[in-house]
């Protein structure tokens, strides 16, 4: 069995090539499966994602994410949840199980099985997922684990015990900057540990800066942001900027030079400067 994805939308016609098939176009069948509301496949893997895969602060943050996305998701679509309780058990299977075209070979023969036993798995942990207590419960585990990791400075180790990480204190403080810019409210317990990892971050900026200013004071002008850089702004940008000197020169340097970066980069640059009032240079 070989498969081809692709993506069609609007009135527009599409040429999708099959030419690969070819060698083996004896006796061959072709099924096409569309849906025409792919977000429905992000939603089934929420309460996967809710799930953190290790016991680090990385696993934590990004699990506590999803069960608040799924929460305000059915918040937000109130049908969501009665629906999914109205599934049979037949509604339950993975559409790979339930297409009689494609039981002209077992199902056991091919590399799919196991993808469509998880997809059946997955349609049943959602009518779990989407319990209002549950989510409560997971969420208070998720942040109790995390915020008991976080260190007398603000930084967050990768695993419980080792010395505080730039990164992984950065992708929590991002995460819960994400979740404030998609008006999801944080309490006061969470804003006062974002606040602790802001205030750890801001020193690390200002370590960059320092570093710059004593090794490349005459070129200090030069292009010398990075992505690191650029990340630690849009957490000062969604927080609160403090107007120092390192903040200051990062600023300019995204202003002077984002033409300079790559393309994702641009992105975060044109977040950064849009927030700082420089709407001009961000469009």
């Amino acid at each position: 069995t070989e498969t081809l994805p692709f993506v069609a939308n609007g009135k527009n016609n599409f040429i999708f090539n099959f030419d690969e098939f070819k060698p083996n176009a004896n006796n061959k069948s072709f099924v096409i499966e569309y849906t025409n509301n792919p977000i429905w496949y992000a939603i089934q893997a929420l309460p996967h994602m809710s799930e953190p895969k290790y016991e680090n602060s990385i696993s934590y943050i990004i699990a506590y994410f999803t069960s608040v996305l799924g929460e305000n998701i059915a918040q937000n679509v109130p049908n969501l949840k009665t629906y999914i309780d109205a599934w049979t058990e037949d509604d339950l299977k993975s559409n790979l199980n339930k297409n009689e075209d494609l039981k002209i070979t077992s199902l056991n023969k091919t590399p799919w099985v196991n993808e469509a036993m998880n997809e059946s798995k997955q349609k049943s942990q959602m009518k779990l997922f989407f319990d209002t207590e549950h989510l409560k419960k997971q969420q208070k585990d998720l942040w109790d684990k995390l915020s008991e990791m976080q260190l007398e400075n603000g930084s967050f180790p990768w695993f419980k015990g080792m010395n505080g990480s730039t990164f992984s204190t950065l992708k929590v403080a991002e995460i819960l900057c994400q979740m404030q810019e998609m008006g999801i409210p944080l309490s006061s317990e969470i804003q006062k540990v974002l606040k602790k990892s802001v205030d750890y971050l801001d020193k690390e900026l200002t370590k960059s800066y320092n570093y710059i200013i004593r090794w490349n004071k005459e070129n200090k002008n030069e292009f010398y942001i990075s992505r690191l850089d650029l990340d630690i702004l849009y957490v000062k940008a969604v927080t609160g900027m403090t107007n120092s000197k390192a903040e200051n020169y990062f600023l300019q340097q995204t202003e002077k030079y984002w033409t300079k970066l790559d393309l994702p980069d641009q992105a975060i640059a044109a977040i950064i400067l849009n927030k700082i009032g420089k709407k001009t240079t961000a469009k």
